[in-house]
Protein backbone atom coordinates (compact mmCIF):
# COMPACT_ATOMS: atom_id res chain seq x y z
CA UNK A 1 0.00 0.00 0.00
CA UNK A 2 1.14 3.53 -0.68
CA UNK A 3 2.99 5.01 2.28
CA UNK A 4 1.61 8.54 1.83
CA UNK A 5 -2.02 7.36 1.79
CA UNK A 6 -1.49 5.06 4.76
CA UNK A 7 0.10 7.88 6.77
CA UNK A 8 -2.83 10.17 5.97
CA UNK A 9 -5.34 7.45 6.92
CA UNK A 10 -3.58 6.64 10.20
CA UNK A 11 -3.39 10.30 11.20
CA UNK A 12 -7.07 10.66 10.33
CA UNK A 13 -7.93 7.75 12.65
CA UNK A 14 -5.92 9.41 15.44
CA UNK A 15 -7.81 12.68 14.88
CA UNK A 16 -11.30 11.16 14.70
CA UNK A 17 -11.03 8.43 17.33
CA UNK A 18 -8.67 10.06 19.84
CA UNK A 19 -9.06 13.80 19.09
CA UNK A 20 -5.33 14.14 18.37
CA UNK A 21 -4.15 17.33 16.67
CA UNK A 22 -2.43 16.15 13.48
CA UNK A 23 0.08 19.00 13.70
CA UNK A 24 1.59 17.21 16.74
CA UNK A 25 2.41 14.12 14.69
CA UNK A 26 4.95 13.42 12.01
CA UNK A 27 5.54 9.93 10.66
CA UNK A 28 8.35 9.25 13.15
CA UNK A 29 6.69 10.64 16.29
CA UNK A 30 6.68 8.08 19.08
CA UNK A 31 3.00 8.16 20.04
CA UNK A 32 3.64 6.49 23.38
CA UNK A 33 6.74 8.23 24.77
CA UNK A 34 5.42 11.68 23.77
CA UNK A 35 2.19 11.05 25.67
CA UNK A 36 0.06 11.49 22.56
CA UNK A 37 -1.43 8.06 23.31
CA UNK A 38 -1.31 6.10 26.54
CA UNK A 39 -0.88 2.32 26.48
CA UNK A 40 -4.63 1.70 26.56
CA UNK A 41 -5.28 4.08 23.64
CA UNK A 42 -2.38 2.56 21.71
CA UNK A 43 -4.02 -0.87 22.01
CA UNK A 44 -7.35 0.59 20.85
CA UNK A 45 -5.56 2.21 17.90
CA UNK A 46 -3.97 -1.12 16.96
CA UNK A 47 -7.37 -2.85 17.12
CA UNK A 48 -8.85 -0.18 14.82
CA UNK A 49 -5.95 -0.70 12.39
CA UNK A 50 -6.46 -4.47 12.43
CA UNK A 51 -10.14 -4.04 11.58
CA UNK A 52 -9.62 -1.38 8.89
CA UNK A 53 -6.83 -3.22 7.08
CA UNK A 54 -8.06 -6.76 7.83
CA UNK A 55 -4.79 -7.84 9.43
CA UNK A 56 -3.81 -9.45 12.72
CA UNK A 57 -0.87 -7.92 14.54
CA UNK A 58 0.81 -10.55 16.70
CA UNK A 59 2.72 -8.74 19.48
CA UNK A 60 4.95 -11.78 19.87
CA UNK A 61 6.20 -11.42 16.29
CA UNK A 62 6.34 -7.64 15.92
CA UNK A 63 8.38 -5.52 18.32
CA UNK A 64 6.71 -2.68 20.21
CA UNK A 65 8.98 -0.09 18.60
CA UNK A 66 7.26 -0.83 15.27
CA UNK A 67 3.84 -0.07 16.75
CA UNK A 68 4.44 3.35 18.27
CA UNK A 69 4.93 5.53 15.19
CA UNK A 70 3.07 6.06 11.94
CA UNK A 71 6.07 4.82 9.93
CA UNK A 72 6.39 1.72 12.11
CA UNK A 73 2.71 0.92 11.75
CA UNK A 74 2.92 1.43 7.97
CA UNK A 75 5.82 -1.05 7.93
CA UNK A 76 3.69 -3.59 9.84
CA UNK A 77 0.65 -3.12 7.61
CA UNK A 78 2.68 -3.58 4.44
CA UNK A 79 4.51 -6.60 5.86
CA UNK A 80 1.25 -8.28 6.92
CA UNK A 81 -0.61 -7.47 3.70
CA UNK A 82 1.95 -9.35 1.56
Amino acid sequence: MEKKKLAKDLKHILKIEFDIDQSLINNNTNLLSTGILDSHNLMEFIILIEKKYKIKINPMKISLDKLVSVNGIIYCINKLKK
